[in-house]
C-alpha cells in the first residue's frame, strides 16, 4: 500500500504542478496577446485605398456640379470609346479633393453608374435620370446597401474642368 500511497502522492504533485504551469502559460498568453495583438492585427487589417488621381484623360468630358448628399462635388462624365452606350469618369469631393472612378450605361435617360475609390473595387452604385435641360438626379447607394445618397448636378456648359 505504501507504494500506492508514493505513487499517488507524486501524480497529485504533477497535477499540480501542471495546473500552475498552465496557469503560467495562461497569464502568459493573455499578457503577449495583449501586448502583441494590437500590432499584429495591423498587419491583418487591409491598407487603405490609395488616393486616386485626377486624370487628363476626363477633363474634356461634360462636367457636371452640384450636391451628392450634403457634399459639393463635380463629376466628370463623357463616353467610352469601345461602347456607345458606355460611359465613364470621376467625380470630385470638393471638400476634400478625394477623386472616385466611376463607369457605366446610359439608357436612353437613364444613367447606371458604378464607383470605385481605388480603382479596383466596386464602393458605390448610381441610378438616375438625364433631365432635357441636361441635369442629372438620382441616388448613390454603398455597394453594401447601407446607406443611400441623393444626388442632383447640372451640366456646365462651357467650363474646362480642372
Amino acid at each position: 500500500m505504501a507504494w500506492m500511497e508514493h505513487v499517488a502522492s507524486a501524480a497529485a504533485t504533477l497535477v499540480r504542478s501542471d495546473r500552475a504551469v498552465s496557469r503560467r502559460r495562461g497569464i502568459m498568453l493573455a499578457l503577449a496577446s495583449s501586448l502583441l495583438l494590437p500590432a499584429v492585427s495591423g498587419w491583418a487589417q487591409e491598407a487603405p485605398a490609395p488616393h486616386l488621381q485626377a486624370s487628363p484623360e476626363f477633363a474634356q468630358f461634360p462636367r457636371y456640379v452640384g450636391t451628392l448628399g450634403s457634399r459639393k462635388i463635380e463629376l466628370l462624365l463623357g463616353p467610352k470609346s469601345d461602347d456607345p452606350s458606355g460611359l465613364h469618369g470621376e467625380y470630385h469631393l470638393l471638400d476634400t479633393g478625394e477623386v472616385v472612378l466611376v463607369a457605366g450605361d446610359r439608357d436612353g435617360d437613364t444613367l447606371a453608374l458604378e464607383e470605385s475609390n481605388d480603382g479596383t473595387h466596386i464602393t458605390g452604385q448610381w441610378v438616375g435620370q438625364f433631365s432635357s435641360n441636361g441635369g442629372l438626379s438620382g441616388d448613390r447607394m454603398n455597394d453594401d446597401e447601407t446607406e443611400t445618397q441623393s444626388y442632383t448636378l447640372h451640366l456646365q456648359r462651357n467650363a474646362a474642368a480642372n
